[in-house]
């Protein structure tokens, strides 16, 4: 045990080390690289440039049904010189021989070709964006579209080149586009503000009702991303904060905290904080848990966003939110060549709530990443507690045969000092194509497993073995109002490691999407879970959504009945995201839930509950913006707000904040926060 915990850290100390890898999560202001020589527009992205580049993926908008890697890949990087923005797309493609295109004329419709675009917005234009397109043929389109939606404009014609070329892999594009048709001043910083999309016309929807649909929809666009183009490659910013409260019945209190960065290199960047600011993140949502185990929830806090397990991984050995407050952190990535890596030291604060002394966090994790072939990486997180070491390490990898046939699993260990080491491992070997979906995955998990690991991770339960299955089918239907069916089935079988069956589930259902925005969903499950006694549950779900391929302009409604627990049941939700204005943005979740016997519901005093979430955003102008967050749960008597005025205002005065807060407290908890108002000053060099 000893050796394994010296050979982790040893692990962890040259991933915080080494400076010669790469982030796995790129801030955006990093991800343009200045070069001094303009390179060739030809299509072909072998400059050494582009292999300098880090990718700018996050840019690319990517259709809720085109998220399976798996399926569709898009690396885009950013180049720029001091007149130029050089973009280089590298479009893959499982079947290249099904790339479609048809035109070639100038500012001809590649709406329905394999095409990318680009949505930039000009230096001092508040009223329009600008587009530039291209297809497989290298067909080249632009204009302006007014940010409203309205005013299509193909007469506008930008000062650019672009050329495309096919390979065995799908097919590149790469753009050049001189900023100073879009009036930048040559030479100076500047901040670009940008949006990347890729049509794939074979998957994506064919009803279109914009002019730039489907690469975008002007009505869901809230705003670009911001990526500043620096002179300087390396820099650093220092930011922070004095906040004072008052609380009602209470008396007053301050605190201050500090937030520096600095990019060393191309490969390498450092973070540190000093008592950053949680009190304004945005609280945890509040919903409806059907389960007997501890949701996992998504970490809102900004300085944490990004640091959780790969999303591929099996067991999550690392779980941001196992951290409370914090007097100050560190944290480093960077990488190049297909590495990547990030490690993170906190050190917490005392949680009078829970009763839990200060603790000494560390999380690293290294990852090498081959394009075709797969991937290997390497896991691990300490909790260091009143002189005591808990965490877990492990390994987990991806290795691809073909386009359709993968394999990928994880090996993990958690350790503690109240017993001997626990294991734990995955495999699951899946067959992918576009249309279809087959995966054979099995898990073992020791008995003490979750008991350690989960001072840093998120095991919902351990002492298991558990065979699971999957399948899904999609249908293309050739009518003028159905374009696809799915159907999906799920099955799986759990035994304690002493043989004793823990649990078996098997489900099933039907998604049809209609052309016009349309999709109608029924599944069914039927499951055994072992408790105090046997519990035989059956639960049935109907949805239908309006958009749900979209952020923005979408509705949904599901209804859920059954028997749960020995409850019987019924649950409604109503999700609703509206973007009213291109400034001001309306989200909504509804949940009532209706028991009608549950020992649990008596336990707590109530046999139905309301949960309701409401977001309002309204940007005023680019420095002034309010934000409206409220809640409610009337199971545990809940309701919490945060409102918020902001007021940008720009360098080195930052950002100055005003705010009302009430209730706040975590998931599943009735605050007890009288009102609150704060003022929070943000200056930032």
């Amino acid at each position: 045990m000893v050796m394994i915990r010296i050979l982790s850290l040893a692990a962890l100390a040259a991933i915080l080390i080494n400076p010669c890898l790469a982030g796995q999560s790129e801030p955006l202001d990093a991800i343009g690289l200045k070069i001094d020589t303009p390179v060739t527009v030809d299509g072909v992205l072998d400059e050494k440039p582009w292999s300098r580049a880090l990718e700018a993926n996050d840019l690319v908008a990517v259709p809720v049904d085109r998220r399976d890697p798996s399926r569709i890949q898009t690396s885009v990087k950013i180049l720029f010189d001091e007149n130029f923005l050089y973009l280089g797309f590298e479009c893959r493609d499982l079947r290249p021989d099904s790339l479609f295109a048809q035109t070639t004329a100038r500012d001809g419709d590649i709406r329905g070709d394999d095409a990318v675009f680009a949505l930039l917005e000009a230096a001092d234009d508040e009223d329009d964006y600008y587009f530039f397109g291209t297809n497989v043929l290298g067909a080249a389109l632009d204009g302006r579209i007014g940010k409203n939606g309205q005013g299509f404009d193909l007469r506008w014609d930008g000062t650019w080149r672009n050329a495309c070329r096919r390979t065995d892999r799908g097919w590149t594009a790469e753009l050049a586009i001189d900023l100073r048709s879009l009036r930048f001043e040559p030479g100076k910083d500047r901040t670009v503000y940008i949006a990347l999309a890729r049509i794939v016309p074979r998957l994506d929807r064919s009803f279109w009702s914009e002019p730039l649909d489907p690469a975008f929809r002007m009505s869901e666009i809230k705003r670009l991303n911001a990526v500043p183009l620096i002179q300087s490659e390396s820099r650093g910013e220092l930011s922070a904060f004095a906040l004072s409260q008052v609380e009602e019945g209470g008396s007053g209190s301050f605190s201050a905290g500090i937030d520096a960065g600095h990019v060393f290199s191309r490969s390498f960047r450092g973070r540190a904080v000093l008592n950053p600011d949680f009190l304004t993140a945005t609280p945890d949502f509040e919903r409806v848990n059907m389960t007997r185990y501890e949701p996992c929830l998504p970490e809102r806090r900004p300085y944490f966003a990004g640091t959780g397990s790969l999303e591929s991984e099996f067991l999550p050995l690392f779980y941001s939110k196992r951290i409370g407050d914090i007097w100050g952190s560190v944290r480093v990535s960077g990488g190049a060549r297909g590495w990547e890596f990030f490690g993170m030291s906190a050190f917490s604060k005392r949680d009078s709530a829970l009763d839990l002394d200060p603790a000494f966090y560390a999380v690293g994790r290294l990852q090498r990443s081959w394009a075709d072939a797969g991937s290997i990486g390497f896991t691990a997180a300490n909790r260091l507690q009143d002189g005591l070491n808990t965490g877990t390490a492990g390994l987990s990898g991806a290795l691809r045969f073909n386009p359709a046939l993968s394999l990928s699993g994880q090996a993990a260990l958690s350790y503690g000092p109240d017993g001997p080491n626990s294991y734990a491992f995955a495999l699951r070997p899946s067959y992918d194509t576009e249309t279809f979906h087959l995966d054979v995955a099995y898990l073992q998990i020791g008995e003490r497993f979750g008991d350690q690991a989960n001072a840093v991770a998120f095991i919902k339960d351990d002492n298991r073995r558990e065979l699971r299955t999957g399948l899904i089918q999609r249908i293309p239907l050739k009518s003028r109002t159905l374009k696809t069916l799915s159907i999906d089935a799920q099955g799986g079988i759990a035994w304690g490691m002493n043989g004793t069956i823990r649990s078996w589930d098997a489900s099933g259902g039907l998604n049809l999407e209609l052309v016009r925005k349309f999709t109608i969903g029924l599944h069914h499950i039927r499951d055994y879970k072992l408790f105090e006694k046997d519990f035989r549950n059956r639960i049935t779900r109907i949805d239908v959504d309006f958009n749900r391929a979209e952020r923005w302009q979408s509705v949904g409604l599901s209804v859920t009945f059954g028997r749960n627990f020995d409850s019987s049941f019924d649950l409604f939700e109503l999700r609703k995201s509206l973007l009213i204005t291109r400034d001001l943005t309306f989200e909504y979740d509804l949940q009532r839930l209706k028991l009608r016997r549950d020992a649990v519901a008596e336990d707590y005093g109530f046999r139905q509950t309301f949960i309701h979430v409401l977001r309002l955003n309204h940007r005023f102008n680019r420095t002034t913006a309010i934000d409206i967050f409220i809640q409610s749960n009337s199971g545990i008597k809940k309701t919490s707000a945060q409102i918020y005025l902001i007021l940008k205002l720009g360098g080195p005065l930052g950002t100055v904040t005003a705010g009302f807060l009430q209730g706040n407290a975590p998931f599943g908890v009735k605050g007890t926060q009288g009102a609150t108002f704060l003022v929070k000053l943000a200056p930032s060099l």
